[in-house]
């Protein structure tokens, strides 16, 4: 296999959805699963160009949601990594749910900074 080829298969993978707001649910999602009890506050530092870009996006199966936060409580609520940037695939009325409980309920104490 070619170097080329052998990076592709190691390096891309399929996402759904803008990736800016997919990779703050794929990485909050593998956050969750470290811990040992229920999340109780997401804290997320991107860079400006993934906060700019991820800020007003429709994130997919939202209802029509938009930005990075909605996209880190969804990830935090699916809490499967092994999905990567498919994560959002998972969400469902109850999770979608479940999601806007953690923020409405303060989960987000430490606003979402930019670096």
């Amino acid at each position: 296999m070619n170097l080329l080829q052998e990076i592709f298969n190691n390096e891309v993978f399929p996402a759904i959805g803008c990736t800016e707001p997919i990779s703050c649910a794929y990485v909050t999602a593998a956050a969750v699963e470290q811990l040992n009890g229920a999340v109780e506050e997401i804290g997320i530092t991107v860079d400006s160009g993934t906060f700019k870009n991820g800020a007003a996006v429709t994130v997919p199966n939202s209802g029509g949601m938009t930005g990075n936060i909605i996209a880190s409580a969804l990830g935090a609520v699916i809490a499967k990594s092994e999905l990567r940037l498919e994560i959002l695939k998972e969400v469902t009325p109850a999770i979608l749910k479940k999601a806007q409980k953690l923020i409405k309920d303060g989960g987000y104490k430490i606003p979402m900074r930019r670096r």
